[in-house]
């Protein structure tokens, strides 16, 4: 059984949820679907080297028995999106589904996130790629309303897939992370995540700066969730603002996990480092890049006060909750855990289905 899986793990992608998603779901499938041979859309360059067993396996389109959308929040519009972002987006993510359909194959949608659907390079392929797949669940409510609206029936409302992975035992030992952590036991530790906008860093390290006065029993981490080019031009920016901030390399994603479950509070801007740091009861918060589908999560986690819109924040906001959360673990809902495991079921059954 060939299963061809596409994601936002192409066009140059190594970020940290999208990746995690990938690898994850190829290894779930290759271990519950005996003799399935198992590939990766499209791979990325850092996808093709970190997961080489799930690339280059010669499955297209014509020669799948089944595709496999994997989690992600790209069946919808990003913020403040134009035609030619719309375009990118289209191209990024669609043919391989369109060919689907036109060629038949079976199609399962696991974990997405959807909406706005406002785009008719949105609204029609989306609506045929769905109207052809045999499973859709979805992360949240905006999603299964979004595709409902479209005239999707067959949508099973979940939550977050990753919520329902063990990524305590994936996590690799980061030995940065814990060196800071011999050096200073008695130190709490504040990762802040500004990843690639130049907005996030200058608000975060004037609200860090002002936070680390108030709070000098932190140490501030900060790293990237995916691979940069201009990563050390980026950083040094923020550097010359807080100085004392202790760099962590993105190299691994089970690496970055290890940092989420060893610092004690998070500062970002982007979804799922907020999800993973959540899933180790570590305190979050979070001025949003994505702020429609990250304010949802935060929403269904009972913990909206959280989040902000990194475009309607300010230093003052950030350091506001910063303050206010600082040391105050978020507790996920148990039924959210389990509400994830019915896209694990589901795929199982689907993939029964085509065995």
């Amino acid at each position: 059984m060939n299963i061809l899986l596409h994601g936002a793990t192409n066009w140059g992608s190594s970020n940290f949820g999208d990746v995690i998603y990938a690898d994850q779901v190829a290894r779930h499938i290759a271990r519950i679907a005996d003799g399935a041979i198992v590939q990766i859309a499209e791979p990325s360059e850092f996808v093709s080297k970190w997961m080489p067993s799930f690339v280059a396996k010669g499955i297209s389109i014509s020669h799948a028995d089944a595709l496999v959308y994997i989690p992600g929040g790209y069946f919808g519009e990003g913020h403040s999106s134009g035609l030619l972002n719309n375009l990118i987006h289209f191209l990024r993510f669609f043919p391989v589904g369109l060919r689907a359909v036109w060629s038949k194959v079976p199609i399962a949608i696991i974990g997405i996130g959807a909406g706005p659907i406002n785009s008719l390079l949105f609204r029609l392929p989306i609506k045929s790629i769905c109207s052809h797949a045999e499973v859709i669940t979805v992360r949240d409510h905006e999603s299964y309303v979004a595709l409902r609206e479209l005239g999707i029936l067959n949508v099973t409302e979940a939550f977050d897939l990753i919520l329902a992975m063990d990524l305590k035992s994936a996590v690799k030992p980061c030995g940065k992370i814990r060196a800071l952590r011999m050096r200073y036991p008695n130190k709490k530790m504040l990762f802040v995540h500004f990843n690639h906008s130049e907005i996030a860093s200058e608000m975060f390290a004037s609200a860090v700066v002002k936070f680390m006065k108030a709070h000098p029993e932190y140490l501030v981490i900060t790293g990237f969730d995916q691979v940069f080019k201009d990563a050390e031009e980026r950083m040094q920016r923020y550097l010359d603002r807080v100085p004392d901030a202790h760099v962590i390399d993105y190299e691994d994603p089970y690496e970055l996990v290890d940092v989420l479950q060893q610092c004690d509070c998070v500062l970002t801007c982007k979804l799922h480092v907020g999800v993973v740091a959540a899933m180790f009861g570590k305190s979050v918060v979070c001025a949003a890049e994505h702020p429609e589908k990250t304010q949802r999560f935060f929403n269904a986690i009972g913990q909206g006060e959280r989040c902000a819109s990194l475009y309607s924040a300010n230093e003052n906001d950030v350091m506001g909750m910063l303050q206010r959360f600082n040391d105050v673990p978020i507790i996920i809902p148990d039924e959210l855990y389990e509400s994830a495991m019915k896209s694990w079921r589901l795929l199982d059954t689907f993939l029964e289905s085509i065995g």
